[in-house]
């Protein structure tokens, strides 16, 4: 982020079903950890990930998700790609 002059960028959006490798990985490297909720299969809540993209706009950097633990993959990475090029 910095190579683009985007210092400020620091927040990353994390599903809660995550490994908590996923967050602890985010920390080390001074990122503030978002986490937003999942189904009981581990699915992105597509509503709670809008609401963290459009609250952190400003500071959002990264989206991290693990695609083996994502049910309907193809649709939840697609709209969550979208909301990242809205902010």
């Amino acid at each position: 982020m910095q190579s683009s002059g985007d210092h400020h960028r620091d927040v990353c959006i994390i599903p809660v079903s995550a490994h908590g490798t996923n967050p602890a990985s985010a920390a080390m490297v001074g990122m503030k950890i978002v986490a937003v909720g999942t189904d009981s299969k581990g699915n992105i809540n597509i509503e709670e990930l809008r609401k963290a993209a459009e609250a952190n706009k400003d500071n959002l950097a990264a989206l991290m998700v693990l695609l083996l633990l994502l049910c309907s993959f193809n649709m939840k990475i697609y709209i969550g790609h979208l909301l990242f090029h809205l902010y």
